[in-house]
Formats: structure tokens, C-alpha cells, sequence
């Protein structure tokens, strides 16, 4: 789901900037329409989930966090949060260990099926000889494609 110019989606972070829950940091459950189900984060007493409009949230990042930059010059790029400046984050990246900054509507957490995929691409199918490495430029799909291991 788009709201604003960012894209949630399920277990990301979010800030809530408007309504009744101002202030409060919480994981998105759900997404439905234009509302966003959540469940705060750090608060005990609230241990329901709560709905509120997309356009009251952003989304959260703290130092440490993976991610995967989803839009911009280093798509597809992941790294570690090092520092959160309002709408931006330093980060350093997985590939390169190069420090940039990203604006926070481009990234999302990065989740399991990111190490799913490298699981994939770097286990040995039957019939494949060989192993691949990071930047293997590889054939698939009968020879009619061409990719990137990253």
C-alpha cells in the first residue's frame, strides 16, 4: 500500500505524526483500503491492534535495522542502519561498505526472504556443477535470461 509517497507493507515500522496516537512507534499488522493495522511498539498496555489512516504515519527505521533500498540511484542495494536525521538515513551498504544517505520513504526492512533467495542462488540444484559467487554474471531460465548474484 502507497500512502503518500511511501509503500507499506506488513511488519514494517511506522511513526504515528497525527491523531490520537501521536507519537507512538508501532509494526504494521495489515493494510486494508487507506488504514493501516497496528500494534505499538514498547507500550504493554496496548496489546490490541489499532487502525489508523496511512496518511498519519511514516515509516521508522533505528540505527541498526537491515534494509533493502526499494526506490532511487541504489535500488535493490541492502545495508545497516548507522543514523536516523528526520526524512533520512545513513546506512552502510552490504556490498561496498560505502556510507550514503537515503531518504526513509525508499527503504523497507529487510525480512527472510531476502535470505531465502541467497539460500537459492547459492546451493547447488542437481545437475549444477560448481558454486556461484557475489557478482557471478550466470545464465538461467534454458539460457534466455542473464543476472547478478549479489
Amino acid at each position: 500500500m502507497r500512502g503518500g509517497s511511501s509503500i507499506y507493507s506488513k511488519g514494517d515500522k511506522i511513526s504515528i505524526n497525527k491523531g490520537d496516537f501521536t507519537g507512538i512507534k508501532a509494526t504494521v499488522i495489515s493494510i486494508e483500503d487507506n488504514q493501516i493495522l497496528f500494534q505499538a511498539i514498547g507500550i504493554p498496555e496496548l496489546t490490541k491492534h489499532f487502525p489508523v489512516d496511512v496518511s498519519m504515519v511514516s515509516k521508522y527505521f533505528e540505527p541498526g535495522d537491515m534494509v533493502r533500498i526499494i526506490e532511487g540511484k541504489y535500488q535493490g542495494e541492502t545495508g545497516q542502519v548507522i543514523d536516523v536525521d528526520e526524512q533520512k538515513i545513513s546506512m552502510v551498504l552490504d556490498s561496498s561498505e560505502q556510507e550514503i544517505k537515503v531518504l526513509v520513504n525508499n527503504l523497507k526492512l529487510k525480512n527472510d526472504t531476502d535470505s531465502n533467495l541467497i539460500a537459492a542462488m547459492t546451493s547447488k540444484p542437481k545437475g549444477i556443477q560448481g558454486q556461484f559467487n557475489a557478482n557471478d554474471l550466470v545464465n538461467f531460465n534454458n539460457n534466455r535470461n542473464i543476472g547478478l548474484v549479489l
